[in-house]
């Protein structure tokens, strides 16, 4: 199926009643939301099975297969965003997803790569801050990379934007790394820079970067959204969705899916890093 001709959005906050949610932790971990069911067990690896159904719309069954450590983000886990303000941050950027999904009466068996993430905080976004830009990208090459810039409203480059190279080659076999541990680089903003290049207007004429710039050391990265119009239009409307990476040669370097979130829609004016 290709991205670029459908994409659906789920939002799943119903009443937390033990008729239609429930979560079980005391024989491996077990979480269920009406007709979505996950579970699995993080002994020896966190692999988990899903099972999903939206009646009339699709359903599907996946394992999900832990392949390499569990990766803390920003300074061990602690991903500082403004003084005073700060989240608890641990990835797995790569998961072996096999199995199947029906659409419209339809069976296809499915295989890709997943990524797992895991953030929480008691705090907001600081006074002078509107949003975000952030990037969750599989190379081919083996490479991951986490990369997030807060967006000023003086349109500056923020002293705490910053990301994580997890090199896979080069990753030591441990079970969980952090920023030193060989394979796992730490980004600050003298090491990478990120500019939008292109927008779309939707169709309520708010603007959307869809595709932008990135350069890490001496390497430039162009990403791109597989489908412009990608909004979560849920209770907040924000811009979530696949992308590809193409290197300086407009070579296509994306190991299946790449992945991008946008907090707010783009400012009235490009920002000049």
């Amino acid at each position: 199926m290709s991205a670029k001709a459908s994409t659906w959005k789920q939002k799943d906050s119903r009443a937390a009643t033990l008729t239609l949610a429930s979560v079980r932790i005391d024989d491996g971990f077990a979480a269920t939301i009406e007709d979505w069911t996950l579970h699995g067990s993080a002994d020896p690896a966190f692999n988990l099975t899903l099972a999903a159904t939206e009646h009339d719309q699709f359903s599907v069954n996946l394992d999900i297969r832990q392949t390499q450590s569990i990766v803390l983000q920003g300074e061990r886990g602690w991903s500082e965003k403004a003084p005073g303000s700060a989240s608890y941050y641990y990835s797995v950027p790569r998961r072996d997803l096999n199995g199947t999904l029906e659409i419209e009466g339809r069976e296809v068996s499915v295989t890709g790569l997943g990524w797992l993430d895991r953030e929480w905080s008691t705090s907001v976004l600081a006074e002078g801050l509107e949003g975000w830009d952030w990037f969750a990208l599989q190379l081919d090459d083996g490479r991951s990379i986490m990369a997030f810039q807060l967006r000023r409203q003086d349109g500056q480059r923020d002293d705490y934007d910053h990301g994580l190279l997890v090199d896979r080659r080069e990753q030591a076999e441990v079970s969980v790394a952090a920023a030193g541990t060989p394979g796992v680089t730490l980004l600050k903003p003298h090491n990478f820079t990120l500019q939008a290049v292109r927008y779309h207007l939707d169709d309520t004429g708010i603007r959307w970067p869809v595709t932008w710039q990135l350069r890490i050391g001496d390497e430039d990265f162009t990403i791109r959204a597989m489908l412009d119009d990608q909004r979560m239009d849920l209770s907040i409307v924000y811009w979530e969705g696949i992308v590809e990476v193409l290197d300086s040669s407009r070579k296509n370097i994306s190991d299946v899916v790449t992945w991008n979130s946008q907090a707010t829609p783009a400012p009235t004016e490009t920002p000049s890093y």
